[in-house]
């Protein structure tokens, strides 16, 4: 800064290519700046922000940040596009998924813990893409999905890394041969356990016996159970089994799905492993068509 009469050090002033400010924040509103858009955020850590419903990165003043509060984040602002920004959460909020504006893993909203931290790029005009995401615990959320055509039986998948904590089985449009119906077993890398479940289905179709309504119960002992009616039906659904319980590898399903022109089939079961799951069957008779898509959620150490 130069020094002026009497040794009073002065400001430059715009006009002789100085910014008239005594701070870089300071510098960048004299010469009408914003970070995001004008300039970067400067790779640096910069001060905490407050979460809120839209906590605002443009304010950020480097583009690593704790953000602290509990507030849901729907929106983080506008930056420039490409612009990329890691935070760290200080406690417990909940980031809400948006297809276009705040896309995050899966598709689902996220709950945050201490010290979890997510890297974030901006694709402009306010829209932002979760690019990882880092449980503090040192494991990072996974999604992986597996397809094959329903052309056979059984279908054998088998899961993409060590731990899963959940597994959606989806069928498209998935039609069987016979009336046989359909069963979903997992098992653990000692093999598919094919005793021990509890598990029931009901088929709810209108106009079935004299003109009322029809409804067919079913369980299983040997494998998640999704009643099929006829062979002539294709059932579009989903079945999600959920680890409930990991000291016993407890797994809990529930199931729903449209078979046909208008019938439903609904359900749910548990089941106890005998080790961590890594491997899932479905079966029926024969599959004639559609597909089965297994969505995988796990962590990844």
């Amino acid at each position: 800064m130069p020094t002026g009469l009497f040794g009073v050090r002065s400001r430059t002033t715009i006009s002789r290519g100085g910014t008239e400010a005594a701070s870089v924040s300071r510098a960048r509103t004299k010469l009408g700046l914003a970070i995001g858009s004008d300039v970067q955020i400067q790779e640096a850590k910069g001060a905490d922000i407050a979460s809120a419903a839209t906590t605002d990165l443009s304010t950020l003043t480097g583009n690593f940040a704790d953000v602290t509060g509990t507030d849901t984040i729907t929106s983080f602002g506008t930056v420039a596009a490409g612009t990329k920004v890691t935070l760290q959460y200080d406690g417990i909020l909940i980031l809400t998924h948006h297809a276009t504006s705040l896309i995050l893993p899966g598709g689902a909203n996220i709950t945050t813990a201490a010290g979890d931290v997510a890297t974030f790029i901006s694709l402009g005009s306010g829209n932002w893409l979760c690019t990882n995401y880092m449980r503090a615990a040192g494991t990072e959320i996974t999604i992986l999905d597996t397809e094959q055509a329903a052309t056979s039986t059984p279908l054998d998948f088998t899961a993409p890394f060590a731990t899963v904590t959940r597994a959606v089985v989806i069928f498209e449009g998935v039609s069987l041969s016979t009336t046989n119906d359909v069963t979903v077993q997992i098992g653990p890398t000692a093999g598919l356990e094919t005793t021990g479940y509890v598990s029931t289905s009901t088929f709810l179709a209108g106009g079935g016996g004299a003109g009322g309504d029809e409804v067919l119960n079913t369980s299983s002992t040997a494998g998640f159970i999704l009643q099929n009616d006829n062979a002539g039906h294709s059932l579009s659904g989903t079945m999600d089994l959920i680890l409930s319980n990991s000291s016993n590898n407890t797994w809990v399903s529930s199931h729903t799905g449209k078979q046909g022109g208008t019938a439903t089939v609904v359900g749910g079961g548990n089941k106890d492993l005998a080790g961590a799951l890594t491997d899932l069957r479905v079966a029926g008779t024969t599959f004639d068509g559609g597909a089965v898509n297994v969505r995988w959620y796990g962590l990844a150490i």
